[in-house]
């Protein structure tokens, strides 16, 4: 299968997008999620403009399968679109960095703060923390990155809210586009990761609601610094802004 080349910027050397074999009973659904799997996993690089006739041609799809794909990908605020602009892969400044952080600690935080008030609902926080355990053992398998943001997703899922998972479902694909450009960062071992969710949902489970939302914007921080150092604007300690760590008096 023939490679297509794929314009960027005219800063950027050219790069290719990787037609696969699709799943022709779900082609807009498989489109969509190598597409994201590619931008996600760095294949296509930040700023890439993703042009229609290019990419329709190498997967040998309709321009009307693929522009149901990328839509879907720009809602996610994985792509960006703009009239006369076409679509691209956005760049992340640390000023979008700090926000798309600030955002997950408000949402995650509620999480928390939900868990532990009914810590029951932390039963369907275990099989993602489990998987990290799994993973971990094996070495900090091929899926460890996978298996952290399925954490944080359950975690958020587990407070029983829609339209808060619904929420988050955006920040997800932010926070990993966040995260890209700090994959060769030194970081914890996989094991100690593994161990620090766990910690964390121990102190969510203990509550009280206070103490589990300050724990999971705490938590949010070292993924925040760690992004802002790959992005070369990093400057010393930094946190999630104050005001979302405790709610609002009513």
């Amino acid at each position: 299968m023939k490679l297509r080349t794929i314009p960027l910027p005219v800063d950027g050397p050219p790069r290719v997008v990787r037609p696969v074999r699709l799943d022709r009973s779900s082609t807009p659904d498989a489109l969509r999620d190598e597409l994201r799997r590619q931008i996600l996993g760095g294949e296509i690089p930040a700023g890439a403009r993703l042009v229609e006739a290019e990419i329709a041609d190498a997967f040998g799809v309709s321009r009307q399968t693929l522009r149901s794909a990328l839509a879907e990908l720009v809602h996610e605020g994985i792509l960006r679109h703009a009239p006369n602009r076409g679509v691209w892969v956005p760049s992340f400044t640390a000023d979008d960095i700090r926000d798309v952080f600030y955002m997950r600690g408000l949402v995650e935080g509620e999480a928390a703060a939900c868990i532990a008030a009914q810590p029951d609902r932390a039963r369907f926080i275990q099989t993602a923390l489990d998987r990290l355990f799994q993973l971990a053992d094996a070495g900090g398998a091929s899926g460890f990155g996978d298996a952290h943001t399925a954490f944080h997703q359950a975690l958020v899922d587990a407070a029983g809210s829609q339209r808060l998972s619904r929420a988050y479902l955006q920040l997800r694909s932010e926070s990993a586009l966040c995260l890209i450009a700090s994959r060769t960062e030194s970081c914890s071992s996989p094991l100690s990761q593994a161990v620090a969710h766990q910690g964390l949902l121990d102190v969510i489970v203990a509550g009280p609601p206070r103490v589990a939302r300050r724990a999971a914007i705490a938590h949010l921080q070292s993924g925040m610094r760690t992004a802002l150092a790959a992005v070369g604007e990093h400057r010393g300690p930094e946190v999630i802004p104050a005001r979302q760590v405790t709610r609002p008096r009513r």
